[in-house]
């Protein structure tokens, strides 16, 4: 979500942000795609007005897709680097999240799911109330509604799998399991949950498994930033989630928000006197790399 679904080794795969530039007077409105290992732009691709005020943007292996605050969705097709299709969604409300499932797209709107098939472009609506956030893999997509989280498999009904204490905050997967921040209602982080098929959610948090700087494994790793409020790391924290090991790895004080990640390297957006600065943070590697300026909206996509 808010980003790519998993980790992902970053040879070969592109980052994918919406940007746009002041011309005249209106807007230029672009998907601008940066070569994840170096941060150099590959391409930018128009798509004129359509997500000036895009919700978000996710990659998958029938392209990239982006949202628009209307509830239109505009496929790409990274061998062509243009816009090839449009589905609008209608009588749904506004699409808050998306994740990859397989082929299929699954959306969390108001009131339910949407579920699209890209090989016809139709899509199906299935009730749930608050959904929010979401994780996808190849079996299904994890939903998080409110303090519960559901999955749900393409052309059933969501099923819950379990109730977490405290609102769910972010929601994040990698290697087929997803991991959930929770958050206690003076805002700090009161749990990060690690979930999976076969096993009870645990608590990563509230076992105390911080570790420190050490090799990590690419394909189960997943980032979050932590709001602790109170111990021994006050503030906010990069960290890193070892989903194979359960264990949380310590990165200090990064402000970048939101995220995306390709293997072990990280990007952010940091937001600050009236901009908007694209980052790339590398374990090990110090402060932050600036990539570029611009107009950004809050979403990325690693694909």
């Amino acid at each position: 979500m808010s980003g790519s679904s998993e980790a992902r080794s970053s040879a070969g795969s592109s980052l994918w942000l919406v940007n746009r530039v002041r011309i005249g007077a209106s807007d230029a409105v672009y998907v601008e795609r940066r070569e994840a290992a170096g941060g150099r732009v590959e391409a930018t691709i128009p798509v004129a007005d359509r997500v000036d005020d895009a919700k978000w943007i996710v990659g998958g292996r029938q392209g990239v897709w982006v949202a628009s605050e209307h509830a239109t969705l505009y496929r790409i097709d990274p061998a062509r680097n243009a816009v090839v299709e449009e589905v609008r969604v209608h009588g749904t409300g506004g699409l808050r999240a998306a994740a990859v499932s397989g082929d299929a797209l699954v959306v969390a709107a108001d009131g339910g799911l949407v579920t699209i098939d890209p090989s016809t472009g139709g899509w199906r609506f299935q009730e749930l109330p608050h959904a929010r956030h979401l994780v996808g893999d190849e079996d299904g997509a994890w939903v998080a509604s409110g303090a519960a989280v559901h999955l749900q498999r393409y052309g059933r009904e969501p099923e819950q799998v379990a109730e977490l204490g405290g609102r769910i905050a972010a929601f994040r997967g990698a290697a087929g399991r997803a991991v959930a921040v929770t958050r206690a209602p003076g805002g700090a982080t009161s749990g990060v949950w690690l979930l999976s098929r076969t096993r009870a959610p645990r608590n990563l948090l509230a076992e105390d498994r911080w570790a420190p700087l050490r090799p990590l494994r690419p394909s189960g790793l997943v980032w979050l930033q932590l709001q602790v409020g109170q111990g021994s790391r006050p503030g906010r924290r990069l960290v890193a989630v070892d989903v194979h090991a359960a264990s949380l790895a310590d990165f200090g004080p990064h402000r970048l928000a939101p995220l995306a990640w390709a293997g072990q390297v990280v990007f952010g957006l940091v937001e600050g006197q009236g901009r908007v600065r694209l980052v790339r943070f590398t374990p090990g590697g110090g402060e932050p790399a600036e990539l570029g300026v611009g107009r950004y909206s809050r979403s990325m996509a690693v694909a």
